[in-house]
């Protein structure tokens, strides 16, 4: 829900007005982003929507690409939080069977990019990607990468590896794009449901075991 501009008061502010101040300027210029793009939401159009001053939208953002950072980094760590409870218990068992964690794994992640705010965030990174290269890069690393690293780490644990090699991180990226150029393509079109998503989970990890054989060899 989009806040009410932030109203000043006089005096020396307290810790917690500090960190409404700050929440204001997050949530106000996420909704612009999201709604208006990134290429056209200026440091202006932030401060006469939030209703702090420039100077005080300066001293902690230099500019729109560090604004945008932090609030990825603020959303990434929300989203991360809330599926953790989810993970928690498969990720606690070392022992599991790769299958079953791979299948759970990529069961989440389809569930996550299911959730309006995660797609709105994900839409506007790929239309205004290729003119703002920083976009791609970051929620590649902050997003993607964070989720193949895990994924990779889990497949080596299985193999006895104490690290991922190179093949087995390309299987990890191979895996995670799968899942994420499947229900782009596919919400594209029509809703997706959860039979949808746990049959594209279980597809998608029964392939990248079934094809162990010629991604290890390479």
């Amino acid at each position: 829900m989009e806040k009410a501009p932030f109203t000043a008061r006089r005096g020396r502010p307290s810790a917690a007005q500090l960190a409404a101040i700050s929440d204001t300027i997050l949530s106000t210029a996420q909704a612009l982003f999201l709604s208006q793009g990134y290429a056209n939401t200026s440091m202006e159009a932030i401060v006469a929507a939030s209703g702090v001053s420039k100077a005080t939208l300066y001293a902690r953002y230099a500019n729109k690409h560090e604004l945008f950072q932090a609030i990825v980094e603020a959303r990434i760590q929300a989203w991360q939080a809330a599926a953790a409870a989810d993970s928690a218990a498969e990720d606690e068992r070392p022992d599991q069977d790769i299958a079953a964690w791979l299948r759970h794994r990529a069961l989440s992640m389809l569930r996550a990019l299911r959730q309006p705010e995660i797609r709105a965030f994900d839409h506007l990174v790929v239309s205004e990607g290729p003119r703002f290269p920083e976009l791609a890069r970051l929620f590649h690393e902050m997003g993607y990468m964070l989720n193949v690293r895990t994924i990779a780490t889990r497949l080596s644990r299985a193999e006895g590896q104490a690290s991922p090699t190179e093949q087995t991180l390309l299987a990890a990226k191979l895996f995670a794009s799968g899942l994420v150029g499947w229900i782009r393509q596919e919400s594209g079109v029509d809703e997706v449901t959860d039979a949808a998503c746990e049959a594209a989970a279980d597809m998608m990890a029964r392939l990248l075991i079934d094809g162990q054989s010629a991604w290890r060899a390479g």
